[in-house]
């Protein structure tokens, strides 16, 4: 074995000898015991996949598992930004780099738009008799104007600091749940903001544009968390002002539109007005379906009360669901989008425990009457009888064969980053695939051939309502609204990281996926040693909040609260500010 290079290897310590033998021994020993199957695993993984996915030159649609319909609109395939036949692996630099690519098509999308970068950050500050939160999002604005003069600007920023008196994992759930709705919140009035002054926004979120909802599906909230959820402080809000038209629409809407949040600027940041819509939407559009269905059966508050109209005391006394709240504002976000022809995009960086695309695109690649011939030929059919998966069964029994391929992403651990990053170098993108991953089990169980995914059967109807993803059934309402669908792309962007994700709004002036990615793809080109757009870069130094300076603040608001309450002896001050445990690294060797 490789000498390991460890300053405590040369100890002569017998306790640490006797154990690192023992470590070296039993992963000696595991090795050799299964090589072969990992060995098998990583040569599928890195060349046999790959190269089935990039011999598959021919463009071939994504079927459900029921053979039905297809899973997205476009054919999968690999596209390529570099126009260059013989393209290397690493270009020298950025300048050769711009020589293959058209970057004038590319950039097409950018000229004369405001491009707005969105994060968000959660700090969690645990107390002995508390716990606290520190939940931020912030929007960071690029813009050059027509006499090529810079704007850049802070804002807006929506801050809150929530307290529990004890710790639990739904006071966990709820503010990650909280900051996902305030970042389309923050998306929204920006995007609004930006449209009332003349500019047409860029928008580019940090994270996955839609969230996998299924946890947070019990999760209501009183009246003065949804109020606030909603509403915007100027005074606190950073480099932000309401634009000067800032009490007439910036759109006229339609039929879908009447209850979403509101187009004009001064209401949309008023939690009340906000809360108002929401109520009218859950009366008059949605009319009360959760009351139909068992999906609020534990909150029963969240039901909306029988009434024909919206009164101050119903909007008080009753509670609002997380469910509903995050896609009413995804919806909302979603038309401003279609109406204005904005560009709603979303990156995310991290996508090692991603099997979101491959789950969706393998099943269709593998029926594929050459590649199923040679998957049965290839070193992999032994690995999966070793871990457990007997011979694959023919396409034609369409749904055991894709529960097949589900097994065996997951005991190959065939994960989208490493998929994508042998198929993929710089400069390429997958087709964009539709997303399924807020979806019900019964439309998974359609889609791919079981239900162990996706959120509760009884939300269908709510999301059918608030959020639908099929295309409107009526001819003459399928023109005026494409349906309530987003998509993702596999974007590489730099040879030294993997391939990154990006998501958005399928609109019909994004039918050409480049006029998002290919944008995209030219913000991260001055950020390679990370491969993200440079607008993100930003953004996110901006929303980060150091843990240690939220700590300090609050421990000066509990000094004042100790000192008001004459606490004075050392033992009660330390256990109040939770210094009184005992810290890993504060312990020192016996000597």
């Amino acid at each position: 074995m490789t000498q390991l290079a460890f300053p405590w290897l040369y100890t002569k310590d017998r306790g640490r000898l006797n154990a690192l033998r023992n470590i070296i021994s039993a992963v000696t020993d595991e090795f050799r015991q299964k090589g072969s199957v990992a060995t098998g695993i990583v040569r599928f993984t890195t060349e046999q996949l790959p190269g089935i996915i990039l011999r598959q030159k021919a463009p071939f649609e994504i079927i459900s598992a029921d053979q039905m319909s297809k899973l997205s609109p476009y054919p999968f395939q690999i596209h390529d930004f570099v126009s260059t036949p013989d393209r290397p692996d690493v270009f020298e630099s950025a300048a050769t780099l711009f020589q293959v690519i058209d970057a004038p098509t590319l950039a097409a999308p950018l000229k004369d738009a405001e491009v707005i970068g969105i994060d968000e950050s959660k700090v969690d500050i645990p107390f002995p008799h508390s716990s606290l939160a520190f939940l931020k999002s912030v929007a960071f604005r690029m813009y050059t104007g027509p006499d090529g003069t810079p704007d850049e600007s802070v804002g807006p920023i929506v801050s809150k600091v929530r307290m529990q008196p004890q710790d639990d994992a739904r006071f966990d759930l709820e503010n990650q749940l909280l900051g996902y709705i305030r970042n389309n919140f923050v998306a929204y009035i920006t995007s609004l903001s930006s449209l009332a002054v003349g500019r047409r926004p860029f928008v580019v979120l940090h994270g996955p544009l839609l969230r996998a909802i299924g946890s947070f599906s019990e999760i209501s909230f009183p009246y003065e968390v949804a109020r606030d959820l909603f509403h915007m402080n100027l005074g606190e809000a950073g480099e932000y002002e309401l634009p000067d038209n800032y009490s007439h629409s910036i759109y006229k809407g339609d039929k879908f539109t009447e209850q979403n949040m509101s187009f004009i600027p001064e209401e949309a940041i008023n939690g009340d007005k906000n809360l108002e819509r929401f109520n009218n939407f859950c009366l008059n559009y949605c009319q009360r379906r959760c009351a139909e269905c068992r999906a609020f059966k534990n909150m029963q508050k969240a039901v909306p009360p029988s009434q024909k109209k919206v009164t101050k005391k119903m909007m008080r006394e009753r509670e609002y669901p997380g469910f509903c709240l995050y896609f009413w504002m995804l919806r909302s976000l979603f038309d401003l989008a279609r109406l204005s022809g904005t560009t709603i995009a979303s990156v995310v960086e991290t996508t090692s425990a991603s099997t979101e695309m491959a789950r969706i695109v393998l099943p269709s690649l593998l029926s594929l009457p050459k590649v199923y011939q040679e998957i049965q030929q290839s070193a992999l059919m032994p690995v999966l009888q070793t871990l457990g998966i007997s011979n694959l069964k023919s396409p034609q029994q369409s749904r055991e064969f894709y529960r097949q391929v589900r097994d065996m992403i997951e005991k190959l651990h065939l994960v989208d980053a490493n998929i994508f990053s042998y198929v993929l170098t710089e400069g390429q993108f997958t087709a964009p695939v539709q997303i399924y991953r807020y979806q019900t089990k019964n439309t998974f169980g359609k889609a791919l051939g079981y239900d162990s995914l996706g959120i509760l059967n009884d939300f269908e109807v709510i999301l059918d309502t608030l959020f639908p993803s099929r295309p409107y059934q009526l001819p003459k309402v399928a023109e005026e609204h494409p349906g309530y669908v987003a998509l993702m792309s596999y974007l590489r962007t730099t040879p030294l990281r993997e391939p990154v994700r990006v998501e958005y709004f399928h609109l019909p002036h994004l039918a050409d996926p480049r006029k998002v990615l290919g944008p995209l793809y030219l913000l991260s080109i001055p950020y390679q040693e990370y491969g993200m757009p440079i607008i993100l870069y930003y953004v996110d130094k901006l929303a980060r909040t150091p843990t240690q300076i939220a700590r300090t603040i609050i421990e000066r608001a509990y000094l004042e609260m100790i000192f008001e309450n004459h606490l004075s002896d050392p033992v009660s001050v330390q256990t109040v500010l939770g210094h009184f445990a005992r810290g890993y690294l504060q312990r020192e060797g016996l000597r």
